[in-house]
């Protein structure tokens, strides 16, 4: 099953998750989204935590800020907005 959550705080009127679900339970998919309660100093430590079985995440304000360090390699091809929603699979993140 891959992963995929909002991070923000506070997060728990988050719609995103229930549109998410409905989605990928329509489109067949194995995968799920969650809310998860994430303030910035907190952000490069739950980075850390994520295994393989992760795919995404969306982000709220000011992690967006605060993930644009924490990315890794040249930012050439990453659009405004891109802050928001870091993949793990296309190497966004630091090792």
């Amino acid at each position: 099953m891959k992963q995929l959550a909002v991070l923000g705080s506070p997060i728990d009127q988050a719609l995103s998750p229930v549109l998410h679900r409905a989605a990928y339970k329509a489109l067949g998919l194995d995968w799920t989204y969650q809310a998860i309660d994430c303030t910035p100093d907190r952000l490069a430590a739950f980075l850390d935590s994520l295994d393989s079985t992760w795919a995404g995440l969306s982000l709220t304000m000011p992690l967006k800020r605060t993930v644009v360090p924490l990315l890794d390699g040249p930012r050439t091809g990453l659009r405004p907005g891109d802050g928001d929603r870091p993949r793990r699979q296309t190497g966004l993140f630091r090792p």
